[in-house]
């Protein structure tokens, strides 16, 4: 019932044109737009795209959305342009980011970014490019489907997990692949960009910002983990890129003033958050490391897409 209501308000939104309105109405706003992957038919079983299809969009419609937000007078930045004069001249400023680090951001979507001529931000998880670590809903999921259950029963297990405490799931987890003698090895995957992807993404014009070493719920952190999170991610991607990392996406969107205060102190200048909606130069100024977001649907609806941007 809840997603035939959903579908009914989107199609009202935007088939009445209020949603069009609206986006007239919001020319000076921020868009900051945030994907996590971009598959393709091509390379979809070489890059184990069953483990993470809930997160990625289409090449297609990726494709799509950009050529959308072009042909509707959006102008393309990056967070570093948030502190530029200038910026809050541009007609409808947007950022298009990719959390994670997935290897097919530079398969799949930097072709389409160098297409249209867009910049972008990947946020990367350093221990994922190191391949010290794996996100734990992709190991689970590879763990069961080499047991034989169901989409459907994955998908409940990973529910349930999500559920728990850090530290609780992760007791569950071993306990899992202990029963039946599982090593989860990371670099028995090729999801993750590794450092050379990075830099050839950053030389194509891609700002690179962090997102953690581990992908651990920061507000679940001691005071020392969350130090060694923030300042330790930092330092790994500017030793392995040579670049100056100013912004940091949170992990699970899970933030509070320690963590603000954490991201500060290491030096971050702006923080993203997971919290949905657009942002004013004034909310920018007074929620720098709270900066909202619109995330688009796996789906890759484009009225979809457009009532997320503008309603």
């Amino acid at each position: 019932m809840r997603v035939i209501i959903k579908k009914f308000l989107t199609h009202t939104l935007h088939f009445s044109g209020v949603n069009w309105l609206i986006g007239k109405f919001n020319s000076s706003k921020v868009f900051c737009i945030g994907y996590h992957s971009i598959w393709d038919q091509s390379n979809k079983d070489e890059l184990s795209y069953k483990l993470y299809k809930n997160i990625s969009v289409s090449s297609n419609d990726f494709e799509k959305q950009l050529l959308f937000l072009k042909n509707n007078g959006h102008t393309f930045i990056r967070f570093v342009d948030l502190k530029k004069d200038e910026t809050k001249k541009l007609l409808k400023p947007t950022i298009i980011f990719f959390d994670d680090g997935f290897r097919d951001v530079l398969k799949n979507a930097l072709p389409v970014l160098k297409k249209y001529n867009v910049p972008a931000t990947i946020f990367i998880t350093a221990g994922l490019a190191n391949q010290t670590h794996f996100l734990w809903t992709l190991g689970v999921r590879s763990f069961l489907f080499k047991q034989g259950k169901s989409e459907e029963s994955i998908e409940k297990t990973i529910a349930e997990l999500k559920k728990l405490r850090m530290m609780d799931r992760e007791k569950e987890i071993v306990k899992m692949f202990s029963s039946a003698n599982f090593i989860l090895n990371p670099a028995d995957f090729k999801v993750f960009l590794n450092w050379e992807e990075i830099k050839t993404l950053s030389q194509s014009g891609c700002e690179i910002g962090s997102h953690g070493i581990k992908h651990e719920k920061l507000t679940e952190l001691s005071q020392r983990g969350l130090i060694e999170e923030l300042v330790g991610s930092k330092k790994i991607l500017e030793d392995k890129t040579g670049l100056k990392i100013e912004v940091l996406s949170y992990p699970y969107g899970r933030h509070d003033k320690f963590v603000i205060e954490g991201a500060i102190q290491a030096g971050y200048t702006i923080g993203v958050s997971t919290m949905d909606g657009n942002n004013s130069f004034d909310y920018i100024k007074n929620h720098t490391f709270e900066i909202k977001r619109v995330a688009p649907d796996e789906d890759g609806s484009l009225i979809d897409f457009k009532v997320r941007l503008y309603t």
